[in-house]
């Protein structure tokens, strides 16, 4: 529903972004030190745009292609207006194709995305590819989400400890250690506390650290304007 892809999407990256912004500003100032300008703009800003870009051409686009195979290989139209499938017609219980012809399809590699879980759609896309090569592409996505998240924590934890540390380049290694452990930490009780619901707990977490530093980044955007 409207409400729902409001508050998944919408409101939920809204949050998001806005409670990276503080550390990530200060972690990209930080790695940018002694680069030139036109280094920056390319390294920090164009490749990372760019690479998405051509992520969510490629893979949405996979995506929808792999949908619409499913639809008309399984004989059942959306509803347009509402923007909705029926999954039960497509063959489909708690996102696993159950039909013969659902099933049939999904043997080579083909599934109804709109039917699936969202934690599989990832690897579903890869199917068509033929075992091997999926298997390769599934193993790099593992590879690369690894990397996304070991990252992520270590520039945050990077910026908290330089913070706690008044301002220090280089912190102790047991308060490194400490502000490791704690993000780590915070986000394993909020995954561990959701339970079946875990990501929405992350949703409710992210909404509720962006809301303040919201208003802080209005302050700030007319402080930048006025100076």
């Amino acid at each position: 529903s409207p409400k729902q892809w409001m508050g998944s999407w919408t409101i939920f990256y809204w949050g998001w972004w806005i409670s990276w912004a503080p550390f990530v500003g200060m972690f990209m100032a930080k790695i940018s030190r002694g680069r030139t300008i036109r280094q920056v703009i390319i390294g920090a800003f164009l490749a990372p745009t760019t690479f998405t870009f051509l992520w969510l051409t490629i893979f949405g686009s996979l995506g929808m292609k792999m949908q619409r195979v499913a639809e008309l290989t399984l004989h059942v139209s959306p509803d347009v207006d509402a923007g909705t499938v029926n999954c039960t017609l497509m063959g489909y219980e708690g996102g696993q194709p159950v039909s013969t012809n659902a099933t049939a399809l999904a043997g080579i590699g083909y599934y109804a995305v709109a039917c699936r879980n969202n934690n599989d759609l990832i690897y579903d896309i890869m199917e068509p590819y033929g075992d091997k090569m999926s298997t390769f592409l599934q193993v790099l996505v593992v590879i690369g989400v690894t990397l996304y998240f070991v990252t992520s924590s270590n520039s945050g934890s990077y910026v908290n400890e330089t913070l706690a540390a008044g301002g220090l380049e280089n912190p102790p290694i047991i308060q490194k250690l400490y502000w490791a452990v704690t993000v780590g930490a915070c986000a394993t009780a909020l995954i561990v506390a959701g339970a079946d619901k875990a990501f929405a707990s992350l949703q409710a977490a992210s909404i509720c650290a962006g809301f303040p530093f919201t208003l802080a980044i209005c302050f700030m955007c007319t402080s930048l304007y006025r100076a």
